[in-house]
């Protein structure tokens, strides 16, 4: 059985790509800077999707967000190719609910 349903936007979709600046000996590491890069954007959305073009990254990211955010650390999760199907299903359920 298949359900569709149409929800409507309430508000525009907005897709930010930003690279960050390259590091020197005077600043954090990739992962640093872009977890601070992340927090004003995590505190002023309810949903954000962060799009890696590495899985190993995209675990680290989720590891670090957790780690950083403890109280909102079931929010996050890794969703790849990779992942069992079952898992993706359950992460994105997790997702709905929470939302």
């Amino acid at each position: 059985m298949v359900t569709i349903a149409r929800a409507d936007q309430p508000s525009p979709l907005e897709l930010i790509i930003e690279p960050l600046p390259v590091g020197d000996d005077n600043r954090p590491g990739f992962l640093a800077r872009l977890l601070e890069r992340l927090r004003p954007v995590l505190k002023r959305n309810r949903t954000t999707l962060i799009f890696t073009n590495i899985r190993s990254i995209a675990e680290r990211v989720c590891w670090c967000l957790r780690r950083r955010y403890p109280a909102q650390a079931p929010l996050f999760a890794v969703h790849h190719s990779s992942l069992a199907p079952e898992r993706r299903r359950e992460q994105v359920a997790g997702w709905c609910a929470a939302g």
